[in-house]
């Protein structure tokens, strides 16, 4: 238990032993043999959490980037740096003007216009491109294999921006252990193998995409741009890669609590509830900081906090390319015309909350065929502009 929070899973165990029609009632009187199925049931939740793994330190030279999201990630949790001396990386809320938008599809371009984003959310450009910069500069790296593992350059990124005010003893967010990959969905007039390829279902569907992600070491460089004068000039420092996840932020802080962690798939309940792991987290969690922009997978374990006292909120979340389902009626349209990847992204119309499913949307024959176009467009430009 969590606070006044019970266990589904004991709560289930309960109700069946005091259950006469249940065989777990035979159980009553046994608390030894409850004790042992206990014991194994938290056993294998232990099992479904993944830890990230140790940095090889005799790994002493970068070498070419290759990202291989089967390998264990190095962490599924990480602050990004907002670096003094570089202005791409700088980044600030702005004042807030009651702005509240869910997953609006946007492009990834190396402006505000090439982004086709609207002008009101552009005071959040700084945020964005400190989440975008990464791919900008993938397109021209020497070290990065565009072939195998092509910059996200051209691609539909999701923004979520929520500015309101929120009352003590409240979250703003959707409170209770998650993770942003929502489990099983139900679709209801489609093949299930087919959603997974981008063609739809009708059964339910498990190993929704939310943004993916994965973190790896790829080896140590030197720490030469920070100034001769400071303390760590000169020194080894790891250097990782970070593809797909998801970024967050608030204005707030104690607001959200994070876990350096990710759960496996099979364990992740509807709608991406992990309340019944919260006993076999590691640790306490993370606290996440006040104007401090943070990436996480979709299978990164959080939640949103309630606030000890009254205050104005601004959250931020920028969800990258690798998202399975687009709830239409949950989500914000984008007035410049952006839609999701036809080729990544199947839009859905429907409750996602509710019991009867959502319905796939066919796409335009011809979507497909544009954003192809867009893309190879965005990436000559790319290619003309490190030339």
């Amino acid at each position: 238990m969590s606070g006044q929070t019970q266990n589904p899973i004991s709560k289930v165990l309960l109700e069946g032993l005091y259950d006469q029609e249940c065989p777990l009632s035979r159980l009553r009187g046994c608390p030894h043999l409850l004790r042992v199925i206990w014991e194994d049931i938290r056993e294998y939740w232990r099992g479904m959490i993944e830890l990230p793994c140790e940095v090889q330190a005799e790994n002493k030279y970068w070498c070419n980037v290759e990202v291989d999201h089967s390998v264990q990630s190095s962490f599924f949790l990480t602050p990004i740096s907002s670096v003094s001396w570089d202005s791409d990386t700088q980044y600030t809320f702005p004042t807030p003007s009651d702005i509240n938008i869910n997953m609006m599809p946007f492009i990834v371009g190396k402006t505000f216009e090439s982004s086709k984003l609207p002008e009101y959310v552009k005071p959040y450009w700084s945020l964005i491109k400190a989440c975008i910069n990464p791919e900008l500069n993938r397109a021209s790296h020497h070290l990065w294999d565009r072939r195998s593992n092509p910059s996200d350059l051209g691609r539909v990124y999701y923004l979520t921006i929520q500015e309101s005010y929120v009352e003590a003893g409240s979250s703003q967010r959707r409170p209770g252990l998650h993770v942003d990959s929502p489990g099983e969905v139900r679709i209801k007039n489609e093949d299930c193998e087919a959603v997974k390829e981008g063609v739809g279902s009708s059964q339910p569907f498990r190993g929704h995409r939310w943004g993916k992600g994965c973190a790896h070491f790829v080896g140590h460089c030197k720490n030469t741009e920070i100034g001769e004068d400071e303390p760590n000039y000169g020194e080894d420092e790891p250097s990782f890669v970070l593809q797909g996840g998801i970024y967050v932020a608030s204005s707030v802080s104690s607001s959200c609590k994070a876990w350096n962690c990710s759960i496996a798939p099979q364990a992740v309940g509807r709608l991406g509830d992990t309340e019944h792991l919260r006993g076999a987290l590691p640790g306490p969690g993370q606290e996440l900081q006040a104007g401090q922009l943070y990436w996480i997978t979709d299978r990164t374990p959080h939640e949103s906090l309630a606030l000890p006292e009254g205050s104005y909120r601004q959250f931020f979340r920028l969800v990258t390319s690798q998202v399975s389902l687009w709830y239409k009626n949950h989500s914000t349209h984008n007035p410049l015309g952006v839609e999701p990847d036809p080729s990544i992204t199947r839009v859905v119309v429907g409750d996602k909350f509710g019991d009867d499913g959502v319905e796939v949307v066919e796409p335009d024959p011809s979507a497909l065929e544009r954003r192809m176009e867009e893309l190879e467009r965005l990436r000559q430009n790319s290619d003309s502009d490190t030339e």
